[in-house]
């Protein structure tokens, strides 16, 4: 494990700047298990992110990342900027003033099985649930905290506690935004090829524009995927659209939705999804092939068609 740990080291060496030391570290947890990490910190800090390796060794057994995709993988995780030992030290060491700040995200189950270990989750069908807390600094928005057990074990509250926090903080803290397809491609036209021919696609183009999709995410179109398992939000868009909602699994950072009336419009099957993933979304950010519905009179997610494993 340590060769292949110095490996991946030798390639992060590569693609961060000189001003970055790394330290392979193992850790014992309470099951007895060994666990293997990598420390990334920045110079003139006194700590960084710990990276646990096992689920990349896994993968690169299997032959499906090499190194340098591993750390690339790492890289996208992290960022290239740990967050600064102020910012940590308030997380670690005082927990209600952070608490409403708790978010949620998702991802994957069966993709991230190893992983999930050392983080507090739930199940909701064929994701996970997991919780974070933004980071703001000078310059606004730089990055997550991801909630670990070791951070649970700092803050001395138990995973139940997390839950009912973020839960309420869904209720009551989070807010999100939605696109309709057709704004969002206005703008993309317009941002590449100006506003007079962004108007003229348009007019060729007319079926191109008027899907009825819009694109659901946080502020941030960080982890905004996460809006899957708010059910006050979805609750309140079905209310709105008087309708239930059909949710494609865009990417870990935002969701696809639409009334289930007008599914048959524009409608995208699994296979659609699964070609979607494999063509245009990296690995990490891929969320399901399954497409889901959310039931405005059940209250209730649930998957609408399957696809398959990621």
């Amino acid at each position: 494990m340590e060769k292949f740990a110095e490996q991946i080291m030798e390639e992060l060496d590569r693609m961060l700047d000189d001003d970055y030391w790394m330290k392979y570290m193992e850790t014992e947890k309470g099951n007895g298990m060994i666990y293997h990490g990598i420390l990334i910190v920045k110079e003139n800090e006194d700590t960084g992110p710990l990276v646990y390796i096992d689920y990349y060794l896994k993968k690169y057994q299997e032959g499906s990342l090499t190194i340098p995709e591993i750390a690339s993988a790492i890289l996208y995780r992290i960022g290239q900027h740990p967050v600064p030992s102020a910012a940590i030290d308030r997380i670690r060491n005082h927990y209600d003033e952070v608490k409403e700040e708790i978010r949620i995200a998702v991802c994957n189950y069966m993709a991230n099985e190893e992983e999930l270990i050392h983080y507090p989750h739930q199940r909701l069908l064929d994701l996970a649930v997991f919780y974070y807390i933004p980071l703001q600094g000078m310059n606004g928005w730089e990055g997550t905290i991801r909630i670990s057990y070791l951070l649970l074990e700092k803050w001395d509250i138990t995973e139940q506690d997390l839950f009912r926090q973020a839960e309420w903080n869904a209720r009551h803290r989070i807010s999100f935004t939605m696109t309709s397809f057709r704004d969002f491609l206005k703008g993309f036209f317009e941002k590449r090829v100006g506003k007079e021919a962004a108007q003229a696609i348009e007019k060729i183009k007319p079926r191109f524009f008027s899907v009825k999709w819009y694109i659901l995410s946080n502020a941030e179109h960080f982890w905004g995927a996460g809006l899957i398992a708010d059910w006050p939000v979805l609750q309140s868009l079905a209310e709105r659209f008087q309708d239930d909602i059909v949710i494609y699994p865009c990417s870990i950072h935002e969701l696809i939705i639409m009334k289930k009336s007008d599914y048959g419009t524009n409608p995208l099957s699994p296979d659609n999804v699964e070609e979607i993933n494999e063509e245009k979304v990296p690995w990490e950010e891929r969320l399901s092939n399954n497409i889901y519905l959310y039931s405005r009179e059940k209250k209730e997610l649930m998957v609408y068609m399957e696809g398959g494993l990621l």
